[in-house]
């Protein structure tokens, strides 16, 4: 077996991170995006002694246990075929192996507390984007999703998929129409030339409406009557509309060198445990509001059995502290976050909702936890990004005169590494829960406790 070959594979196992696993003389294949029981055509794109990469290029045979989809195949679902029991029995057994082997919490299994569903399987997110591009190697018209395999080329997306609004993603093909006849081309990553390169859209469940905004190079200003088509297309559920110019060689939204509101507001809300939260589109926000809010009262019901100031770190917008400083008013929260914008909407929202015993504060989490005065007593909150907490921050908070720490995480391979860190510092893991805030993807949410070991 060579790198850049391409070889026919067996997949034989499901692996953590949404990868699967086929063998060549006991020798590991990893494949991304794979199901167990599918044969593929694959590409060697990493070659060492005891184990090798695939890239995906063509799913040959189905799965035996894929079932039949009615919606549209899209990369960021993987595992839309695969029944939903099915999924969680692969969550919960991966991440079992992953705190037993990374954390080195042997009975892992004996504080496990069940899985939280999603209360929707589908149509779950609230913000969804889209790429322009070409469709083939002669050009093209496209918006929808990446190909797989292929960065440059885009799929239009015919029919709804799996993750997002369902009568959005059904009108998606009209607006596609109506860019193409601004005669202006989509955006070719393979020559860096073109106009249109993406389209996002955000959505408050609460109120049903929807921001959008237009990602696009330089080369033109946006044509006349998008706004216009945009309101007529999707209808009286458009609250806001935004243009956002980049030329950057990445088509993220977050690369964008000039940004205009075009029409409309630039926020909408949510509503979550009887708080309200303001969203712009580029605002941080759990993407599945209704099992956010199954998350946020198990986090609440943890810290109910705790005492002393509550610490929420990594607060990013404030939601969990705060929804913590709203069903309990006799207890000091106190947010800390890096991102100034974030700790904006963090003030503003606790202004909002009257909170009285919430705080936010800027600062690095690092040089926080070493400057505090660490006198009383404290419970720690932690939601950090999936990169975890960054290790100086974490040997500060597990020395610290606390007595619980309260762990959410969107990376259980991360959180398995920071766990094992805890315990070398005399923590336990006292437990923990699961949530399948995604379904149909290889993604899930831990939620833990930690205790100090007596």
């Amino acid at each position: 077996m060579k790198k850049g070959r391409i070889y026919e594979l067996d997949l034989e196992k499901q692996a953590w991170g949404g990868r699967s696993i086929s063998f060549d003389a006991n020798i590991p294949i990893f494949v991304p995006k794979g199901i167990v029981g599918q044969k593929v055509l694959g590409q060697i794109i990493k070659k060492r002694k005891n184990f090798a990469e695939a890239k995906l290029l063509e799913v040959l045979q189905k799965s035996p246990i894929e079932v039949e989809s009615e919606y549209a195949a899209v990369s960021g679902a993987p595992y839309a075929t695969v029944p939903i029991e099915t999924q969680h029995q692969w969550k919960v057994e991966q991440v079992t192996d992953l705190l037993q082997k990374i954390g080195g919490i042997i009975d892992a299994a004996s504080s496990y507390e069940g899985l939280i569903t999603s209360p929707m399987l589908y149509g779950y997110r609230n913000k969804m984007e889209y790429s322009f591009g070409v469709t083939s190697q002669d050009g093209g018209f496209g918006l929808g999703s990446k190909a797989r395999g292929q960065f440059w080329r885009v799929e239009n997306l015919e029919k709804p998929g799996p993750l997002f609004d369902e009568l959005v993603e059904k009108q998606l093909s009209i607006f596609r129409e109506w860019c193409k006849k601004t005669k202006f081309s989509v955006y070719d990553q393979r020559s860096n030339k073109g106009f249109w390169r993406g389209l996002s859209v955000r959505k408050s469940f609460t109120h049903d409406q929807l921001l959008f905004s237009i990602l696009t190079t330089s080369d033109a200003p946006m044509p006349g009557g998008c706004v216009k088509a945009i309101k007529e297309i999707f209808g009286s559920r458009v609250a806001g509309v935004r243009h956002i110019i980049s030329d950057a060689s990445n088509d993220s939204f977050s690369s964008s060198k000039a940004h205009a509101l075009l029409w409309g507001d630039e926020t909408i809300s949510e509503t979550i445990l009887g708080l309200s939260f303001q969203m712009s589109e580029q605002s941080f926000a759990q993407p599945n509001p209704q099992t956010a809010a199954l998350i946020y009262q198990q986090v609440l019901d943890y810290a109910k059995n705790t005492t002393g100031t509550l610490l929420d770190l990594c607060c990013g917008t404030g939601t969990i502290g705060q929804i913590i400083a709203k069903n309990m008013p006799d207890r000091p929260v106190i947010g800390v976050e890096i991102v100034p914008e974030a700790v904006t909407d963090a003030v503003k929202n606790a202004e909002a909702n009257q909170l009285k015993n919430y705080a936010a504060e800027c600062a690095d989490v690092r040089a926080w936890t070493r400057l505090h005065n660490w006198s009383g007593e404290y419970t720690i909150i932690l939601d950090p990004p999936r990169s975890g907490v960054h290790p100086r921050a974490l040997e500060r908070i597990a020395t610290a005169p606390v007595q619980t720490i309260i762990y959410v995480s969107c990376n259980p391979a991360s959180f398995a590494r920071d766990a094992a860190e805890l315990q070398a510092h005399g923590w336990r893991l006292h437990k923990w829960k699961l949530a399948d805030q995604f379904p149909h993807t290889p993604h899930v949410e831990i939620i833990t406790t930690f205790t100090r070991e007596k």
